[in-house]
């Protein structure tokens, strides 16, 4: 789209700034292009159960990320859980995966790029032309983890059709600053190229409560909930001719929060017969009670963090051969990162901490080859083959330090003072390395103008392994047993030497393989009246 609208509410704390006027009262209905099934084809001839926004409609309801989506698509449930969990369902079906070796039941992709786990899933949308949800099992193109249905985000293309764009700013309270824009630049009659850029600071809107320095102060200069957020797309586009066209996609994005703030405390202790004293997690309320500020949080951990790296590279080639056969090739790369620290008991005692690192070489690859029939015709025909990698390592952390009231003994045990190093620490390390081939294929005859009959299938290969460590160290001196060496240093830093702390490896670590062979097969029958 050329041509870009956008909406805004106006409220007295935000000042906008825009090019595009708003949308008239009456509008033709524009025709929607779709690709779910390969093919260029509108939404009402796709035979899919399928829901299509586009920018105006993202811009008019406010969409701004994969989580907004179930605002505006009937069937479509995100739920968010934690740091790193996304729940995607569509009619029900889904998973909420936390072991980053098992798919999604809803596979989503970005310009046709895998984001093959939930923990990509937390950035904003960025110069979006149509998202597609479509619902139900996608067996034929997509394969792997779409049980539930997909999500394809499509991004707007360059072309040649002159100098265009958009931009958009806004600023608000609690130093809130967000722009966007994007600009298509023609080069020459043959290579065009798009940028787009997404840049949103904020401020949190809690007050932490733990520090000593004051009750708005962050323990360690940190604001969990705050945001930080970068988005940078750059597409060059080649056709030397009206037969062969090339796209390239460089894409980074990275969102900081410094940890989310889900924990609403009570500011106050309350009474708790079992421990008079106040001296453990016993003497504060996790959650807020009615009556309490909502905005309030006590989190005494010193470098919280929520980090997340998505970046996408990309490269579309497509070739049409003599009477409208047509070759296409899509290859890809992602690197992603993410790096969180909490504090899990969310008050200001030193309960422990929890740290979670996704990365830093969580890396996929991938490969797509399509060969296309004519669009025309009583037979059509799409044959294809695909294949993705994905090596993802997770490294995890919980300190605890065991205080407060112990219900089964009736001891009320102080907790250490903030920086201590903890009485237990639980290491936990996941080495998943995913591969997944598949061969597709569909054939579509039609008898009339008004019947057509599709039958689809696919082969399925995948090859999965799943190494797991888990460790348990101990601040104390233990006797029996066979301590040994914590793994990654990048988690076992604070710990003292070997000689006080006892590291014992509470599962062998085995690499479990897991390999499959499944195929999938479609027939239909979509009938047009008119």
């Amino acid at each position: 789209m050329n041509d870009r609208t956008r909406r805004r509410l106006l409220i007295p704390i935000i000042v906008l700034v825009g090019s595009a006027p708003l949308l008239a009262a009456a509008q033709e209905l524009e025709e929607i292009v779709v690709t779910a099934e390969r093919r260029e084809t509108t939404e009402l001839k796709t035979p899919i159960s399928i829901a299509v926004l586009t920018a105006d409609a993202l811009a008019a309801d406010q969409l701004r990320a994969v989580k907004d989506l179930e605002n505006a698509t009937p069937n479509l449930t995100i739920n968010t859980t934690g740091f790193t969990v996304q729940s995607v369902n569509i009619r029900g079906i889904g998973n909420s995966v936390v072991n980053p070796n098992i798919q999604p039941g809803v596979a989503v992709f970005q310009d046709g790029l895998l984001m093959a786990e939930t923990v990509v899933l937390q950035q904003g949308f960025l110069d979006v032309a149509t998202i597609e949800v479509l619902r139900g099992p996608q067996g034929t193109f997509v394969g792997q983890s779409s049980t539930g249905g997909a999500i394809r985000i499509n991004s707007v293309q360059p072309d040649f059709e002159g100098v265009s764009g958009f931009f958009d700013g806004a600023v608000g309270s609690k130093h809130d600053a967000k722009f966007s824009g994007a600009v298509t630049l023609p080069l020459s009659d043959k290579i065009s190229t798009r940028f787009a850029f997404n840049r949103e600071t904020r401020d949190s809107y809690y007050r932490n409560i733990a520090s000593p320095a004051g009750p708005t102060i962050y323990e360690g200069g940190r604001q969990p909930g705050k945001v930080d957020d970068s988005n940078l797309r750059a597409s060059i586009l080649w056709e030397p001719n009206d037969k062969l066209s090339v796209t390239g996609r460089i894409e980074l994005n990275t969102s900081d929060t410094d940890a989310l703030a889900p924990y609403q405390p009570n500011r106050a202790t309350y009474p708790n017969p079992n421990d008079p004293s106040g001296v453990g997690q016993a003497a504060f309320a996790p959650f807020a009670v009615p009556g309490n500020d909502p905005y309030v949080i006590a989190y005494d951990v010193v470098n919280t963090q929520n980090r997340n790296q998505s970046d996408r590279y990309s490269l579309d080639i497509r070739r049409t051969y003599g009477h409208g056969l047509e070759f296409r090739s899509l290859t890809g790369y992602q690197h992603n990162n993410l790096q969180t620290a909490d504090d899990p008991d969310s008050t200001n005692v030193n309960g422990g901490l929890f740290l979670n690192d996704v990365g830093p070489t969580n890396d996929y690859w991938s490969q797509e080859f399509n060969l296309l029939s004519p669009a025309t015709g009583k037979f059509t025909w799409i044959v294809g083959t695909s294949w993705f990698r994905r090596t993802t390592p997770v490294n995890i952390r919980s300190d605890n330090n065991l205080c407060g009231y112990n219900g089964a003994t009736g001891i009320v045990t102080p907790c250490l003072p903030v920086g201590a190093l903890p009485i237990q620490s639980v290491l936990l390390t996941i080495d998943t390395i995913q591969q997944h081939a598949g061969l597709f294929g569909q054939l579509t005859w039609k008898p009339s103008d008004k019947i057509e009959l599709q039958f689809g299938a696919r082969q399925s290969w995948d090859h999965n392994s799943d190494e797991q460590h888990i460790f348990v160290a101990l601040n104390t001196q233990i006797i029996g047993g066979t301590p040994t060496d914590c793994p990654d240093p990048r988690f076992t830093a604070v710990l003292p030497a070997q000689g006080l702390y006892n590291c014992f490896p509470v599962s062998p670590g085995n690499v479990v393989p897991y390999k499959d062979s499944t195929p999938t097969y479609k027939v239909g029958v979509n009938w047009t009246p008119n």
